[in-house]
């Protein structure tokens, strides 16, 4: 069932480690990102974000992990994502903690932004 949800999600999803390495990842990433998802397991996740936006997203990962009351903390990041071919583009990405069995790891929802921004701009 929780495959079925992951996999059937209009937004990408992804499962990280605690090192931030993909596991999982569902057709809707594959679709945003333009990798299919075999290609995304075991790299860390700063491979869909731009060379120049990677470090304020590692911080922003990490800072994430390293607190132990995840539930209070503003667990959204701001930044842009880069697709297979290179195309960026604004996204978010919403974090949540999971536990396993096996441990620790973070779901990451990420959502292609563009289209708010592209109202917001038309409302102003």
């Amino acid at each position: 069932r929780y495959r079925t949800l992951f996999e059937s999600a209009s937004y990408s999803m992804l499962l990280l480690n605690n090192q931030g390495k993909i596991e999982l990842a569902n057709l809707a990433c594959e679709a945003m990102f333009g990798y299919k998802k075999e290609e995304l397991i075991n790299k860390i996740i700063e491979v869909l974000i731009p060379e120049k936006y990677v470090h304020d997203h590692h911080e922003n990962i990490k800072k994430f992990l390293s607190i132990p009351e995840k539930q209070n903390i503003d667990n959204i990041i701001q930044t842009f994502g880069q697709t297979k071919n290179g195309h960026m583009f604004p996204i978010e990405i919403r974090l949540a903690p999971a536990e396993f069995f096996d441990g620790k790891y973070v779901i990451a929802s990420i959502i292609d932004v563009s289209h708010y921004i592209k109202t917001d701009n038309k409302a102003k």
